[in-house]
Parts: structure tokens; sequence; C-alpha cells
């Protein structure tokens, strides 16, 4: 196969936004902007963030023209510049045309300690609420965005990823500061003067717990069938609060399940 130069463009498409390329060979090149985004490991890390956000599928790569090799970084220059100007959200690129954007271990450190100890003045801070204020996602993008979602907790890599994220919570150390912040945060907070919340609490636990009563409600979790009762049995909770979870949607039991066996450090093959 002959090698063709030319300019390049990886678009997402929800969210209007493109990052341009350059290369002598386009075919390798984009195949290799593909396998890195999708072993998570792409050197332009705003970019890897809204393909793991949106999906591969919301993601699609075009060739904007063929030039000869003298002429890549021109016109590579103009694309980014056309691109700007032409999509609702610009380009990925954050340096001009043929620049390096790796950076090194040593200037990502030097990046991290000059950011210490600075916070942002109340300007800067009303000046990036505004900048946001009226931005709001289409309908089709917000379903895109949270089947995408969904997708990052299914199968043994939404295991992996659910351990890790809750080894992480629980096993980070919480400051005195903060315990005593969340303590007066809660003080003398009660639901006794909220008729209408205490009424909507005790309607939806009733509802749940008829529901709960129709029929035995099987739950699968880490290869393990047993229902509403027996799961209630083994975590020690109410089985209301199974009940509950599942009220919530598809998958919310099973998670809630995953996440008290690990917070207890319990193994069902113990209990076998």
């Amino acid at each position: 196969m002959n090698k063709k130069s030319g300019i390049y463009c990886i678009i997402n498409n929800p969210f209007q936004k493109v990052y341009v390329g350059q290369s002598k060979d386009l075919d390798s090149r984009i195949k290799h902007h593909l396998n890195a985004l999708c072993i998570h490991k792409h050197e332009c890390k705003i970019l890897q963030r809204d393909f793991d956000l949106y999906g591969e599928g919301n993601f699609s790569y075009q060739i904007l023209e063929y030039c000869d090799i003298s002429d890549l970084t021109e016109r590579e220059q103009w694309w980014i510049d056309y691109c700007k100007s032409h999509y609702a959200n610009g380009t990925y690129n954050q340096i001009r045309a043929g620049g390096k954007s790796k950076i090194s271990d040593n200037g990502r450190k030097n990046m991290s300690l000059s950011h210490i100890g600075k916070t942002a003045s109340n300007e800067t801070k009303q000046k990036m609420s505004i900048s946001q204020r009226g931005r709001k996602h289409s309908e089709q993008t917000k379903a895109q965005i949270s089947n995408s979602q969904k997708q990052l907790w299914v199968g043994e890599d939404g295991e992996k990823r659910r351990k890790y994220y809750s080894e992480l919570k629980h096993n980070r150390p919480v400051s005195d500061t903060t315990r005593e912040k969340i303590g007066a945060s809660k003080r003398g907070k009660t639901y006794k003067d909220n008729a209408d919340l205490i009424k909507k609490l005790s309607n939806s636990l009733k509802l749940a717990y008829k529901e709960g009563r129709k029929k035995a409600i099987w739950i699968t979790v880490r290869g393990k069938t047993l229902n509403q009762s027996e799961w209630s049995d083994i975590l020690g909770i109410c089985r209301t609060s199974l009940i509950y979870q599942r009220r919530k949607g598809e998958g919310y039991v099973e998670k809630y399940i995953e996440t008290m066996l690990d917070k207890l450090n319990i193994n069902l093959n113990d209990l076998e």
C-alpha cells in the first residue's frame, strides 16, 4: 500500500470539537490514534477524557486533504484555524502545528508545584461561572453520555473499576478538621418540621415493601443467585433497603450489593 501524506482530523460529533493532525502515512497515523484512545493512553489528555466520556461510537475520523510532506505543517495550521471557527467548541489542539505536546515527568512536576497554594480570585471565579451559563446538552447527547458512562461499569472491567474506586474511597483518611465540618453541617437538622418529606419517604418505603411481597425476587451478584431475604441476611441489612435500590432502576441493586460486599469484606465463597 502506498503511503499518503496529508492532514486528518478526529471529530467529537456530539460536542462538536475536533483534533487536527498531520502525517506522512495517514492510514497508519489514524490507526495509532484509535489504538491509543482505546487503551486509555492517548497523549492528548483532554481528547482521551472526552473519548472515555462519550464513547468510541460518537467519534469519527476524516482525511481533510492530501498534500506534499513539505507543506504538512503549513496546511495543518490552516486547518486548525479553520476548525476553530467552524466547530462550536473549537479544537483539542493546544499548540501550533508541528509542535510537540509531550511533557516530561519533571516538567509535569514543576507545573504542579507552581500551582500549589494558588487560588482563583473571586473575579476569575465569576468569569468562569458566566462562561458556563446557558451551555446545555441536547436530549440525544445526554442519552449518549449516559449510555457511554453505563458501559464503564459493565463486565469484568466494570467490576475492577468499582472495586478500585471503592477501595480508594474507604482507604482515604479523613482529617479531624473535615470530620468537624461534616458534623457541624448536620447538627440541628431534622425531618420533624418537613411533613411533606416524611410522607414521601414513608409512602416510598411502603410501596417498596408491598412490591417485594408480591413475588420472590432473585438477584445475581458475582455468580451467586439469591433472593432478597437471603442477600439481606448476608449483608445484615433490612430487606426494604434492597427493594428501594431495585426501584431506582436496572443494575442499582446489584451495584449496591457489590459495594456492601466490598465494604464488609465478605467473600461469597466462604459462605458455601
